[in-house]
């Protein structure tokens, strides 16, 4: 029962405990542009990735952590189809300035739903979102949104356009792209039925000393009460 209840700890507090942990067991924590610019790794490696769905003002206090124990992640951010503004003043001022500071902001894209529904080109849409999110951060890569009822994915489209899609919006690479997994084992939340970590959790990795790529969704983090943050 103990580890069942670990298991669905998504405070801010766990992730912090996490974190310095790793640090402690001399993971190298990346994120994802780094690590593809790195090239190669150590025998430890944690990746750090935040796909953004809603609530963009709850993933600060997860910045914050990741600022206080001096390491970086990639933010990636909704444009055609967002709950929230990618522009709104407090959360461009906050990745604005954390890019400078070494973390990384990309696209996060449905973008076969949205031109589906709205009858418009797939490669419009997605040249769209790369462009306006250009215009305030140096874009370089993208990660694919699913919503809950998966009518739509963006994923298979990605991969079977790719070099294209790669070479004519100038992008390095893409959050499921084969050279980020390798021998790295993914580690994400989902609801089965309730929000719990798919296949295996952080610790569990940790436990084993195994190098993994760790996604997040900040809305479903919390404080001290699930869906209050």
């Amino acid at each position: 029962m103990q580890n069942r209840i670990k298991s669905r700890d998504f405070s801010y507090n766990y992730y912090r405990q996490m974190l310095q942990r790793a640090k402690a067991l001399n993971y190298d924590i990346y994120n994802l542009r780094d690590f593809v610019s790195k090239g190669s790794y150590s025998s430890r490696v944690l990746l750090l990735r935040h796909d953004v769905d809603k609530n963009p003002h709850s993933l600060a206090p997860m910045l914050a952590i990741e600022q206080e124990l001096e390491v970086t992640s990639s933010v990636y951010l909704r444009v055609a189809g967002a709950e929230y503004n990618p522009w709104g003043y407090a959360i461009s001022q906050e990745l604005r300035n954390l890019e400078f500071k070494g973390f990384e902001i990309g696209l996060h894209s449905n973008y076969l739903e949205f031109s589906s529904y709205l009858g418009l080109n797939p490669f419009q849409v997605l040249k769209m979102e790369i462009n306006s999110l250009r215009e305030f951060y140096d874009i370089s890569s993208l990660s694919c949104h699913r919503d809950v009822n998966y009518v739509y994915n963006s994923l298979p489209h990605l991969n079977s356009n790719w070099e294209q899609i790669k070479n004519e919006l100038d992008l390095d690479f893409h959050a499921y792209d084969e050279n980020l997994f390798g021998s790295l084992a993914y580690v994400n939340e989902g609801l089965d039925p309730h929000l719990c970590w798919r296949n295996s959790t952080p610790d569990e990795m940790l436990d084993q000393m195994q190098s993994f790529y760790l996604l997040t969704h900040n809305h479903w983090w919390y404080e001290s009460i699930p869906f209050l943050s």
